[in-house]
């Protein structure tokens, strides 16, 4: 039997609007919280991939509104569907309208976001995260506009994770809340939002293909423009061999010893994506894992310096990646080397479009936008003890 569940959804992008449809179309009350604009019923219409289950492609009509007020306080459950840029702000936007036993979900989290909410909060109230969104949702109107959205599943095999940071609360009882909304299995548990982010590889193999692809994106660029043309989508991952695999194989180890300082177990990249994806199987190397689980992304040739991979993944991926492993003093040196190159590729990007740079280079720098370890509150007594500080 169902229970109907009220939930407020913070965000009205992408992510949000594939879960706010699933949800209302499975009778659920849902109430989707946006920074600007009117207070008003949107009708999305969304086309679901067969392998989602128990809902139909077609509209649902769901009320919005730029008040939380209107609908956080009354919630069951807060699910947080915003950019990562967002989460360090968002405990000042919505901390007065939560109440301490309504769970607040980072769906998804960026690297242990959730514990910046949990600074602007006491230990009473119940906050957690994902370990990715479950559906990857497109617009498919004209032009990227409108309200109209294609719906695929994130993962087409494996569940997703949870992991909460409330001392008094299993994370159990919060996956059940989840896999009741989602459907049975949907999410299983992830133990410590640390875990997670370090098993987490999209960071690591969005950056680098966005770095790696800046040389052919910027000679098809040029042609495009010779030609008179708008310029054309390369595909993201289609080439990651040489620098950019070995990087992506480093990387992963600064993760793994990591993880063993914290008492952690993570998979690797190709065990992850044969998780993330049937089609993947052992005798496959990574470039071809890849293209079969993520062949169909693109990034337009004009749009690489504003791509979120390099925006998002890097200062909020990458840089609290680099400052976790300099806080246990493990060597983090080819990830030092990947932020300092996304740094260069960002300031290039700057100049072509016409911003003019300071004579002080190091201010274009993600580091200085990124999330650390002091962003969380977070320091290190021993290896294997982890101290939040408000």
């Amino acid at each position: 039997m169902l229970i109907k569940v009220k939930i407020s959804i913070i965000g009205n992008g992408n992510v949000a609007s594939g879960a706010a449809g699933y949800l209302a179309q499975n009778d659920h009350d849902v109430c989707m919280v946006k920074r600007s604009g009117k207070d008003e019923e949107v009708e999305l219409s969304l086309n679901y991939d067969k392998k989602i289950k128990g809902v139909k492609s077609g509209k649902v009509t769901i009320p919005t509104t730029t008040n939380p007020s209107c609908c956080i306080g009354d919630s069951d459950i807060t699910l947080v569907c915003i950019s990562a840029k967002g989460h360090r702000d968002i405990g000042k936007t919505i901390k007065e309208h939560l109440k301490p036993e309504t769970p607040t979900i980072f769906f998804p989290g960026k690297f242990a976001s959730s514990y910046l909410l949990r600074r602007e909060l006491d230990d009473s109230y119940i906050i957690g995260e994902v370990s990715s969104s479950l559906f990857y949702t497109t617009k498919t109107g004209p032009n990227g506009k409108g309200n109209e959205y294609e719906v695929n599943l994130m993962n087409k095999k494996s569940a997703l994770e949870y992991a909460g940071i409330h001392p008094g609360v299993d994370n159990k009882q919060i996956m059940e809340m989840l896999n009741g909304l989602f459907g049975k299995g949907s999410f299983v548990n992830g133990s410590h939002p640390f875990r997670i982010a370090l098993q987490n590889h999209d960071a690591t193999i969005n950056a680098v293909s966005v770095i790696g692809n800046e040389n052919v994106a910027n000679t098809l660029a040029v042609q495009s423009l010779q030609k008179g043309e708008d310029g054309v989508d390369i595909s993201i991952y289609g080439d990651l061999s040489g620098f950019a695999a070995r990087y992506m194989d480093d990387i992963f180890k600064i993760r793994s010893m990591i993880a063993t300082e914290l008492g952690f177990d993570i998979t690797d990249p190709k065990e992850w994506l044969m998780g993330a994806n049937p089609d993947n199987t052992a005798d496959m190397d990574l470039p071809t894992m890849l293209l079969n689980s993520y062949g169909n992304k693109t990034i337009h040739v004009n749009d690489l310096y504003e791509d979120r991979r390099l925006t998002e993944d890097i200062p909020y991926g990458m840089v609290p990646l680099e400052s976790l492993a300099l806080s246990l003093g493990i060597d983090a040196t080819p990830l030092t080397s990947v932020i300092d190159l996304a740094n260069a590729v960002w300031r290039r990007g700057q100049k072509m479009k016409g911003s003019v740079i300071p004579v002080n280079l190091e201010d274009y720098d993600f580091r200085k936008i990124g999330y650390n370890m002091d962003t969380f509150g977070i320091k290190f007594q021993r290896k294997l003890d982890i101290v939040f500080n408000k």
